[in-house]
């Protein structure tokens, strides 16, 4: 899963790999992780209003699932942590200091120091349930240091 901005069709999945596991680890060793064509010929789901593209992909890869938290739970003050990989580089992880300030749904706004090009990025709670995805800056003129999500629920209730 990623946003609609960007994998907006079929024609752009096709040409995406993703990969994985790509992270440094703590010796700062590179780990390349899998890389894994998208099949969006076999499945595809989006949703322009929600900012969201749902892909399958070419071949399983043996990953641990992530908890998706379904409510519409999430409420202001709430720690939250963004897992990305912005510009493509390995994952980093932003937490310190993040929380949410301000529950509108289907979106939240939160603070975080996320980087440039990190939509598509799950959007977890501190029990690490994915409660958002990723989706832009918020408008100016808002408290988010610039951090919009799309809360999950509205989108797993849209491809329901």
């Amino acid at each position: 899963m990623t946003n609609h901005h960007v994998l907006p069709n079929a024609e752009a999945a096709r040409a995406v790999t993703v990969r994985f596991g790509y992270r440094k680890l703590d010796d700062d060793t590179l780990q390349e992780g899998v890389a894994v064509d998208l099949a969006p010929d076999t499945f595809m789901r989006s949703n322009e209003a929600l900012d969201y593209a749902l892909v399958a992909l070419a071949h399983a890869v043996e990953a641990a699932p992530c908890n998706i938290h379904h409510g519409e739970t999430v409420e202001v003050g709430d720690e939250v942590v963004v897992i990305g990989h912005p510009r493509g580089r390995p994952m980093q992880v932003a937490r310190e200091d993040a929380k949410v300030v301000r529950v509108e749904p289907p979106t939240i706004g939160y603070r975080a120091d996320t980087d440039t090009s990190s939509s598509g990025s799950p959007v977890f709670d501190r029990s690490w349930n994915v409660v958002a995805l990723h989706h832009h800056s918020a408008p100016p003129g808002r408290d988010d240091r610039g951090n919009e999500g799309i809360l999950i629920g509205a989108i797993v209730a849209d491809i329901e």
